[in-house]
């Protein structure tokens, strides 16, 4: 088994952890910014091996002016600038955690067992927390307006 390439670099959050493999970095050089692997005009056939050009969910890179694409479980999206990965404190601040959030297990990983869910994985299938936030202060008022109306229906202070 080959080792990973690893990489550390300073993240608004402290360090965070590249794990993106050299074949892969190969691969990411052939996208463009906003793009996607199978719409290459410069990748050679064996980098694009069998994807067709309706594979646009595949091998994506992000772009820096425009909104994130979804985050998907099982696959990562590239960086808008560099040849690598998102790391998980990055897809985590799209999602809108704050960055002293830590998420516990292995970085990546191709496996989609619950108890060794990746972080990538953790991130992709978290509800974002600014919508957790809202729907629960919207769902908070008929609430206490429902209590307050039922206890003076039972007569209960």
């Amino acid at each position: 088994m080959r080792p990973k390439a690893l990489s550390l670099f300073a993240g608004a959050g402290g360090l965070d952890i590249d794990v993106t493999p050299p074949r892969d970095r190969h691969r990411i050089s052939f996208v463009a910014e906003g793009e996607w692997l199978s719409k290459s005009q410069d990748a050679p056939p064996e980098v694009v091996q069998r994807l067709t050009r309706k594979d646009s969910t595949k091998f994506r890179r992000l772009h820096r002016d425009l909104p994130s694409l979804t985050l998907r479980c099982g696959e990562t999206m590239y960086h808008p600038l560099e040849d690598r990965y998102l790391t998980p404190p990055e897809t985590a601040r799209i999602q809108g955690f704050p960055d002293k959030h830590e998420f516990v297990g292995p970085i990546r990983r191709r496996t989609g067992r619950v108890r060794d869910l990746d972080q990538h994985r953790q991130v992709a299938n978290a509800v974002p927390p600014p919508l957790a936030k809202s729907v629960a202060v919207s769902v908070k008022k008929p609430c206490a307006y429902s209590t307050r109306y039922l206890g003076c229906i039972l007569g209960i202070p």
